[in-house]
């Protein structure tokens, strides 16, 4: 069995709009950033289950190549998926019943400073006429392009097929659309364990990550 321990880093490539937390009392924003503690302080974050959603929803796009004419769960809302019989995406990430081998810290930002946040109005347009419909606008309050957030990233008990997933997944992240829109991220590898040194197709997935081995 595999056991992969990361360091990551997700950087944005365009504005962000992440999960948002509640709307309170003075705020500017209609749609403002998820906000935790981290090293006591409040900070903007990325949170560990967005970024596990999106990674499955990833690795749904990619199974292909793994698995071929295999059967695979395309689903990722776990309440469907009670009939499997244990297809490799729900022996990774879980299903109902089924623990998932992925675990993941929030990402926070990289740098202690103060990130400028940046703020859009938009509205939201009928379908049948095209217009702004009355009284829809709101802000969203925006992780601004090049912000790096950090995370440790671990996948437990995984069979080599499981590791490849994962590794391709991670790899695929980069065309994904992130967070509450169409946000673009990369991704990079500071520090990886435990991973098949001698699979020459992890090794190369790895490398375009930044991975130096």
């Amino acid at each position: 069995m595999i056991n992969l321990k990361m360091n990551l880093n997700l950087i944005s490539k365009t504005h962000l709009t992440i999960g948002a937390g509640k709307n309170q009392f003075l705020q500017s924003a209609d749609i403002i950033q998820l906000r935790r503690k981290f090293n006591r302080k409040e900070r903007i974050c990325i949170p560990a289950t967005t970024f596990k959603g999106l990674l499955r929803s990833s690795a749904v796009q990619i199974a292909h190549f793994i698995v071929g004419d295999e059967h695979y769960c395309k689903s990722v809302h776990t309440d469907k998926l009670s009939s499997c019989k244990g297809c490799i995406i729900c022996k990774v990430f879980g299903a109902n019943n089924k623990p998932s081998k992925i675990f993941c810290e929030d990402f926070f930002p990289t740098s202690e400073g103060r990130i400028d946040l940046q703020y859009f109005t938009q509205t939201s347009i009928e379908r049948d006429s095209g217009k702004a419909k009355r009284g829809s606008l709101f802000i969203k309050e925006q992780i601004p392009p090049n912000i790096s957030f950090k995370s440790f990233f671990e996948a437990k008990k995984l069979a080599q097929n499981e590791e490849l997933l994962i590794i391709f997944a991670l790899n695929n992240l980069k065309f994904c659309s992130f967070g509450n829109g169409n946000g673009l991220i990369d991704i990079e590898i500071n520090k990886v364990e435990g991973f098949s040194q001698d699979n020459d197709i992890i090794l190369k997935l790895l490398k375009k990550m930044g991975f130096n081995d």
